[in-house]
């Protein structure tokens, strides 16, 4: 489904998608509390099967802000969460996405290697996709100047426009906007990191690295990480 911000964008949590249509945060947004445990659904089985709840059943949440220092506070409570997640249960269950379960417009392009601020290297996978400028008349907010794409006639951010993409093909997700990787995806035992980057503007921040560590040795594997260069198809 296509996630549209409002004028003041949301950009923190959205579980579950009501359809695979368009998401709009409301006008007023409250903040809300998300527990880990719906953020991170406890693994099936072994022996269970991958079967995407349908769309019809599922439920839409927007949390809201007032001012971006509770964007940072949230990204900070969420990072402390997950780490208590991991010291509470066993993640090895978790396990990387197949290349069947990605996106068909991501296309596997390399590796990426990441240095976190103790100067330690990760290498992680790296996908490739475009994005369509958006050059219709609808305005929406900048959020700090990012660049606006078009899904379906629609503006809105590449963060929402790559998660309108996984909502495609089943997967549940959020994007947080505070310190760790742009996109929490999970489709029943599978569960994905993403960090988008634009193509040679974009950095990754050492800060952002710092909490693969702790996941890796929580027991989280190394292909549930990776990152999303982006640009725009007519660049």
């Amino acid at each position: 489904g296509i996630i549209t911000p409002t004028e003041t964008p949301t950009p923190i949590v959205v579980p579950e998608a009501a359809t695979l249509g368009i998401i709009t945060p409301t006008e007023t947004p409250t903040p809300i509390v998300v527990r880990v445990a719906e953020v991170l659904p406890a693994p099936e089985d072994e022996g269970g099967t991958e079967t995407p709840e349908p769309a019809s059943a599922r439920v839409s949440d927007s949390s809201g802000v007032k001012g971006r220092w509770v964007i940072g506070i949230l990204g900070v409570v969420l990072v402390v969460a997950l780490s208590d997640l991991m010291r509470r249960r066993d993640l090895t269950n978790w396990r990387p996405p197949s290349s069947a379960l990605i996106p068909p417009a991501l296309t596997k392009c390399g590796q990426e290697q990441l240095v976190d601020d103790a100067g330690e290297e990760i290498v992680v996978d790296k996908y490739c996709t475009t994005f369509d400028l958006y050059k219709g008349d609808e305005q929406i907010d900048t959020y700090g100047k990012k660049e606006i794409v078009s899904v379906e006639g629609k503006p809105t951010y590449p963060e929402f426009a790559a998660l309108s993409l996984f909502r495609q093909e089943g997967w549940n997700g959020m994007w947080v906007d505070g310190g760790v990787f742009d996109l929490i995806l999970w489709r029943g035992k599978t569960i994905l990191f993403i960090e988008l980057k634009r193509s040679k503007r974009d950095q990754i921040r050492a800060n952002q690295v710092d909490w693969v560590r702790p996941a890796l040795s929580s027991g989280i594997d190394l292909r549930c990480f990776a990152i999303l260069e982006w640009d725009l198809s007519d660049a």
